[in-house]
């Protein structure tokens, strides 16, 4: 029971977690500003990809979909469905990240795989990405921060367990290896050990 409850416990938490920083950040007010030199002014209205970057849900629902697809995968994806006259994406739908698979470069150019079909990123081609904070040197593909942690989570798990596996056994050892006859050459005593 032990071995299960404490890692549905760690996944309960980094729902939780996930949930309250995506309702946080989805929820704030999203500005649009441009600096002519040193001055810095509001552009107002927004433009389109901001005030309604997707046909299908509501920016906050938007947002929400892009920080936990970071939160998860350490990407966010989208693909542009929408174009202005200068070439700007006007409309992206979020594309679930399980998805996109074969993270790769291809001659320099980021390529993905989406459902089966190869894509090279914007502006190249039609799938957007965003990486999260976590990005090595010379990918432009963001690290899952769950599974950077899962190591760590799980060596805690199973430092807990050996422990309490020794503690529950009164701190003895509950195997012992006795040797009868004449004294172990080196090698016989290498070999007991492995």
């Amino acid at each position: 029971a032990m071995s299960c409850s404490r890692p549905a416990a760690a996944r309960s938490a980094f729902w939780a977690c996930q949930r309250v920083l995506a309702g946080s950040v989805s929820n704030l007010p999203i500005d649009v500003i441009r600096k002519d030199g040193d001055t810095r002014r509001k552009v107002d209205p927004l433009p389109s990809l901001i005030a309604e970057p997707s046909a299908m849900v509501e920016r906050d629902v938007w947002v929400h979909q892009l920080v936990t697809s970071m939160y998860d995968d350490g990407n966010a994806w989208g693909m542009i469905t929408g174009f202005d006259q200068r070439g700007h994406p006007t409309f992206i739908e979020t594309i679930n990240p399980s998805v996109v698979t074969n993270r790769r470069l291809e001659d320099g150019v980021p390529t993905v795989t989406v459902s089966g079909e190869d894509h090279h990123l914007f502006p190249v081609g039609l799938v957007w990405h965003v990486p999260g904070p976590m990005v090595q040197a010379g990918s432009p593909f963001g690290l899952s921060p769950r599974e950077f942690a899962s190591g760590a989570l799980d060596a805690t798990i199973a430092a807990q367990q050996f422990g309490t596996g020794f503690l529950s056994g009164g701190g003895i050892p509950s195997a012992l290896l006795k040797l009868i006859g004449a004294d172990p050459t080196d090698t016989q005593s290498e070999g007991a050990k492995s």
